[in-house]
């Protein structure tokens, strides 16, 4: 549809006059022709396959300190 606009629009700018009425005319039309091109544009940015998304880098394993099991080994002299 919008190709329909853009092509009658470059037709009818084809046999403009200099009157005041076919001015009227010219800016009507170079306001269909500059939509039609904008929508073109965001049409094939549309269209673009997005990138895909990047991975984030894994973090190295920090090891942690080794936590005793069982009960806690006595000090010398509490007994």
């Amino acid at each position: 549809m919008l190709t329909g606009y853009y092509l009658t629009a470059e037709r009818l700018a084809l046999n403009l006059k200099d009157d005041p009425e076919s001015e009227m005319r010219r800016r009507i039309i170079d306001q269909v022709l500059g939509a039609s091109a904008r929508m073109n544009n965001a049409a094939q940015d549309a269209a673009e396959p997005p990138a895909p998304p990047r991975r984030k880098k894994k973090k190295a394993a920090v090891p942690t300190r080794a936590v005793p099991v069982g009960p806690p080994p006595l000090m010398p002299g509490s007994r």
